[in-house]
């Protein structure tokens, strides 16, 4: 898409070894530049997935905090503990 105005905020997660790491910054900038909140979440010596794969790390658990925080901010919710 080239026109990326208007789009809704946007929390974009990616580790520094992912195979999207490059395509995940770039949409991250061009969002920004375009006037759309978007946070980008880097996590350091993360693979593609590695959230999915090992769910009950601690990594993990804080990459799921961070979206977690990230919704409830933007949608008005309550804040509290992320359920798992």
């Amino acid at each position: 898409r080239e026109a990326l105005s208007g789009l809704p905020p946007a929390w974009i997660g990616v580790g520094d070894i992912d195979l999207f790491y490059r395509e995940n910054r770039l949409y991250a900038k061009r969002l920004n530049s375009a006037g759309v909140s978007c946070k980008l979440q880097v996590v350091p010596m993360a693979p593609h997935g590695f959230q999915v794969v090992v769910p009950g790390a601690q990594i993990s658990r804080e990459f799921y905090e961070k979206i977690y925080h990230f919704l409830i901010q933007k949608l008005g919710l309550p804040s509290g503990k992320a359920r798992r």
